[in-house]
């Protein structure tokens, strides 16, 4: 992404062309990575539903996790590190918005998406939305 980032607009349309109808949306670890996040997909993120079912094993749930870390350090950390994932593909894809909008403005995407403002959409959710809740609720 950020290669792109330095691309020219007309050196990016110089081969966009040949990119034909592929969308990075469409590729297979595209699709898991956002199925890993809980992303674009009806079904809970796995690695989420684990440290759901290891914050039940210790008895604690994520208000109190948050409230009182000392209870559950190693689960604390891993809340935390799930956050900073969550927040660097939700960071990544405000890059990819960006990018878009630079080099193609307002044209359509591949895929057949409308572009820009298909690509913001995705900036509406975040992975683990509860570990962003209990931050509202502190």
């Amino acid at each position: 992404m950020q290669l792109l980032d330095f691309l020219p607009p007309r050196s990016f349309l110089a081969f966009r062309g040949h990119l034909g109808t592929a969308s990075g949306s469409e590729s297979a670890q595209f699709y898991q990575l956002t199925a890993a996040l809980g992303l674009r997909t009806p079904v809970e993120s796995p690695l989420y539903r684990a440290f759901r079912v290891a914050l039940a094993d210790a008895g604690v749930n994520l208000e109190t996790l948050y409230r009182e870390p000392a209870r559950a350090p190693g689960l604390y950390r891993v809340a935390e590190a799930l956050a900073d994932i969550a927040e660097r593909f939700w960071l990544m894809t405000v890059l990819h918005v960006r990018i878009t909008d630079r080099t193609i403005g307002d044209r359509p995407g591949t895929g057949g998406t409308s572009g820009v403002s298909y690509l913001m959409e995705a900036l509406k959710e975040k992975a683990f939305p509860e570990l962003w809740l209990v931050r509202t609720r502190l």
